[in-house]
């Protein structure tokens, strides 16, 4: 997966301080459920709800056990008179200012009248640029803590049971218990590496990370043998550096899954307080309807459509940024008949007078190459960090979303991808063919 968001995985360390409140989400009217429909961006869920009446987009993320706000909220909060905290990442980076604030935060009539949130001002922990699409919270434990939460990816719908009125017997699916440590779900899983069969690992289950598997450094869990380099993450601003490797086979949720990709993480990269031995992300949690039960720490898990996916990964070794969209005014012309000419052609019709009466605005996405992965087909051409990307495969860049964008890089066989590029002010056109590193 080439853009940064798809890829990079945010983590908050969070000060142990919070406000005085007894707050938590409910179910209003004594509904037995709610259901909400998401849209799936990289394997990552979104839900629309409302802070304090205001539409906002939520990233939904198990790995996370408080609610973080960006800077989106901020013609709307006043910071003069609100506790300022100090808000570490997933690196060994310096802290960054957050505020601790209470707001209304609901989902139709799932709602928490005074929530805990955490308001991040930094423009480095702004979702957008990193997603491609408008982002502006993350919300993980207070979501889902008191409350039975089914995710059906195939149909795009979350529903919200109220625990107490939970009859529905799940014979059909698989348990598997979880414990959650500091608000985060963790859980045993088997991976077998090139190196060895590691099992009984304790894996973080996490939804708003998109790949299947992190694997950290420890004495029985060591670098691949067959792997690339890449960069995992990013930090607040620093990236995550580590290996993307095939594992031989991994065992969840009693289905074995063959040869799935996976990301080792030398201990040196991250916070030693950040993990256990890793995470199992959306990329495998998506192939299963999910029933997640917070209140009695058990999971259960039914395949769905989605179970026989092949495993795909980036083969360009392009890093992507989104910095946001370009506006320009677009006048029609004037149209006119020549009356005079007899002998008139179809381009008589038109005139090059703008029409300052008829316009339209035209929007274009800002596609940054953040970085370029070594010994990739990419680094054996002319691209540069910082090069806009204007067209894929003589298709105009705001033709694609992000997704498929990834999904294009990550195609299989070794097709040729075609680029026209803008460096300051020259405009250059770029050619390299997809290459797979395993097989």
């Amino acid at each position: 997966m080439n853009y940064t968001y798809s890829k990079y995985y945010f983590w908050f360390f969070l000060l142990l301080l919070t406000l005085k409140t007894n707050a938590q989400f409910q179910i209003l009217n004594q509904k037995r459920s709610v259901k909400l429909k998401f849209e799936v961006f990289n394997n990552l869920i979104i839900i629309n709800g409302e802070i304090n009446n205001q539409p906002k987009s939520f990233l939904l993320d198990t790995g996370v056990n408080k609610t973080v706000i960006f800077n989106s909220l901020s013609p709307q909060i006043d910071t003069t008179n609100i506790k300022e905290i100090r808000v570490m990442s997933l690196g060994n980076e310096k802290s960054v200012k957050a505020y601790l604030i209470n707001a209304t935060v609901n989902f139709k009539s799932f709602v928490n009248p005074k929530a805990n949130l955490y308001y991040i001002t930094d423009k480095d922990w702004q979702l957008s640029n990193k997603l491609g699409i408008d982002i502006d919270g993350i919300i993980g434990y207070d979501f889902f803590k008191n409350h039975m939460v089914k995710i059906d990816y195939t149909r795009k719908i979350i529903k919200l049971y109220n625990p107490k009125k939970f009859r529905r017997q799940l014979r059909r699916y698989h348990k598997t218990s979880f414990q959650i440590n500091a608000g985060k779900p963790y859980l045993k899983a088997q991976l077998t590496t090139d190196q060895n069969t590691n099992k009984n690992l304790d894996l973080l289950i996490d939804l708003g990370a998109s790949g299947s598997f992190w694997l950290i450094e420890t004495d029985s869990i060591q670098k691949p043998i067959i792997n690339y380099f890449d960069i995992l993450g990013y930090g607040l601003n620093q990236p995550i550096f580590g290996y993307r490797s095939k594992a031989n086979s991994a065992k969840i949720f009693g289905t074995k899954f063959k040869k799935p990709y996976y990301a080792f993480v030398p201990k040196s990269q991250i916070n030693p307080a950040s993990f256990k031995d890793g995470l199992v992300g959306a990329e495998i949690l998506r192939r299963f309807k999910l029933f997640i039960n917070y209140p009695e720490n058990k999971l259960y898990t039914k395949p769905n459509k989605f179970i026989k996916d092949n495993f795909n990964y980036d083969k360009s070794g392009l890093i992507l940024n989104y910095a946001g969209k370009t506006y320009t005014t677009v006048y029609r012309q004037k149209p006119y008949r020549n009356t005079q000419n007899l002998n008139k052609t179809p381009y008589d019709d038109l005139s090059s007078e703008k029409d300052t009466s008829s316009s339209f605005i035209s929007v274009d996405n800002i596609i940054i190459i953040a970085n370029i992965r070594p010994n990739s087909p990419a680094s054996n051409t002319d691209l540069k960090i910082g090069d806009r990307i204007l067209s894929i495969n003589n298709k105009a860049i705001s033709k694609y979303n992000s997704q498929e964008i990834n999904q294009l890089f990550s195609q299989d066989g070794n097709p040729e991808i075609k680029l026209k590029i803008q460096r300051k002010n020259k405009r250059l056109k770029v050619k390299f063919r997809l290459k797979s590193i395993f097989e």
